[in-house]
C-alpha cells in the first residue's frame, strides 16, 4: 500500500464511526447534483498528480495525511453532517497544499484542477479520463512498438511544457475521444463514449492514423479538417500557387498528387532572365563567423509557413519580379528541438537550404534555385516541375522526424 492509500485509509476510518457507533458518513455534492460517500483517496490521488506534475518525490504519508486531516476538520467537523459541494473540498485541498508543502505546489494543484475543469466543458460536461481503465489491449508481436513509435505524442506537464515521456495507449484513446467533442463536434453521448472507448481500446475499431496522431493537437485548432486529410492532388498549371500549396499541405503530413501533365505546365510562363540577361541569383546569406547573417534581405520564420514563404520567394523571383535576393535562416530553430503543435522533432535549417549532386533525389532551396537558372529565358517541363516538387517533398521528409 502507498503512503497516498494507506493516509487515504487512515482518514477515512476518522469518520466512519461517533460515539454512538453509528457511521456518520461524510458526503459529497458532485457537479452534477448526485450525492456520494467522501471518498479520501481521490483527495489522495490529486495531491500525488500535483507533485508529479512539480516533478518532485512522491508526497509523503506525513503530507498526505495533514491534508486530509485538515480537509475533514473543515468540511465535516459539524454534528449534523451536511453533504458539502465539492468546489469547497478543492478549496480546502488547495489551502493545506499551501500551508503544508508551499505556494508552488498549491500552484500547481489550481493547474490540475484547470485541466480537468476544460476536459469536462470539452466533453460536455463529462471527463473521459473518468472512463474506467478495464480493457486489456490485444497487441501483437509489433503492434505496440509500432504505436508507441508513431502515434504516442509527447506528454505535457501541468504547466504546459513538454515531457521526456509519451502517452500509453489508453492517454491516445482519450486524446481523440475527448478531441472527437471538442474539436469534431461529434456530440458523444456518456454511454457512446464509454463503448467507443472499449472498441478502440480492444482493438476492433480505430479511426485513421492521422486522426490517432493530430486529433487533440493545436494544429487541428488552426487548420481544421486539411490537418487531418490523408490525400491530396492539384495540377502544376501556375508558376507559384500550386508549388507553394505543394509545400503548405505536405507540411501538414498529408500525401500530396501531382499532375505534371504537357496540357498544365505549358500555361507556366518563361522562367525570366535578371537584369541585363544576368542569372537571378537566390542565396544564404552568412556573416564573417559562418553563421546566418541578420541582415538579408528575406529573415525566414522559424515556422511551417515560413518555410512555404521562402519557397514562394524563389518562385516569384524567377517567374515575377527577375530580381536577386539573399535569406537567412537565423530564427530556424536548431535540430532537435521539439515542434509542439505538430509534434516530432524539427531538422534545422540544413535539409531546407542545401543542395545535393543527384537530379531527383535532392533537397534544399539552392536545388530548386539550380534547376530555374538553368531554365532563364524557357519555359519549364513537365520533367522541370516533378523535379521541383519532388525536391519539396524531400525537404518536408527531412524538415520533421515524425513525418
Amino acid at each position: 500500500m502507498s503512503a497516498c492509500t494507506a493516509a487515504a485509509s487512515c482518514c477515512q476510518t476518522a469518520v466512519c464511526s461517533d460515539a454512538n457507533g453509528t457511521p456518520p458518513v461524510a458526503r459529497v455534492v458532485k457537479r452534477d447534483g448526485t450525492i456520494t460517500p467522501f471518498d479520501g483517496r481521490k483527495v489522495a490521488g490529486a495531491v500525488a498528480k500535483v507533485y508529479n506534475a512539480q516533478k518532485s518525490h512522491p508526497p509523503s504519508y506525513i503530507v498526505v495525511g495533514k491534508v486530509l486531516d485538515f480537509v475533514l476538520a473543515t468540511n465535516f467537523n459539524g454534528p449534523d453532517k451536511i453533504p458539502v459541494p465539492v468546489e469547497k473540498i478543492q478549496d480546502s485541498v488547495e489551502e493545506a497544499l499551501c500551508m503544508d508543502a508551499g505556494f508552488e505546489m498549491s500552484k500547481s494543484y489550481i493547474l490540475y484542477l484547470k485541466n480537468k475543469a476544460l476536459r469536462r466543458q470539452s466533453c460536455g460536461g463529462y471527463d473521459v479520463h473518468k472512463i474506467p481503465d478495464n480493457v486489456a489491449t490485444p497487441w501483437g508481436p509489433i503492434g505496440y512498438v509500432t504505436f508507441k513509435r508513431t502515434y504516442a505524442r509527447a506528454l505535457t506537464g501541468q504547466d504546459g511544457s513538454l515531457c521526456s515521456n509519451t502517452e500509453t495507449f489508453r492517454d491516445t484513446i482519450l486524446r481523440v475521444l475527448q478531441a472527437a467533442q471538442q474539436q469534431l463536434n461529434v456530440g458523444f453521448t456518456v454511454n457512446e463514449l464509454k463503448s467507443a472507448y472499449q472498441y478502440m481500446m480492444g482493438l476492433k475499431g480505430l479511426p485513421s492514423g492521422r486522426f490517432l496522431w493530430q486529433l487533440g493537437s493545436t494544429t487541428v485548432d488552426r487548420f481544421g479538417l486539411m490537418s487531418l486529410q490523408n490525400c491530396a492532388f492539384v495540377c502544376i498549371d501556375e508558376p507559384i500557387t500550386p508549388f507553394a500549396w505543394v509545400f503548405d499541405v505536405l507540411m501538414l503530413g498529408t500525401g500530396v498528387g501531382v499532375s505534371v501533365e504537357r496540357k498544365y505546365v505549358q500555361k507556366l510562363p518563361p522562367v525570366k532572365q535578371g537584369r541585363n540577361s544576368t542569372a537571378i541569383h537566390v542565396e544564404r546569406k552568412k556573416d564573417e563567423n559562418g553563421q546566418d547573417a541578420k541582415d538579408a534581405d528575406f529573415i525566414v520564420p522559424d515556422s511551417r509557413e515560413g518555410w512555404v514563404a521562402l519557397v514562394e520567394r524563389v518562385l516569384s523571383a524567377f517567374f515575377v519580379t527577375g530580381k536577386s535576393f539573399s535569406y537567412s535562416t537565423v530564427l530556424v530553430r536548431p535540430s532537435g528541438s521539439p515542434i509542439r503543435g505538430f509534434g516530432g522533432t524539427a531538422s534545422g535549417p540544413e535539409d531546407l537550404c542545401k543542395v545535393y549532386t543527384q537530379p531527383i533525389a535532392c533537397s534544399g532551396v539552392a536545388s530548386i534555385v539550380n534547376i530555374l537558372q538553368q531554365k532563364q529565358g524557357q519555359q519549364l517541363t513537365s520533367v522541370n516541375c516533378l523535379d521541383v516538387v519532388n525536391i519539396i517533398g524531400s525537404i518536408v521528409v527531412a524538415g520533421n522526424i515524425r513525418r
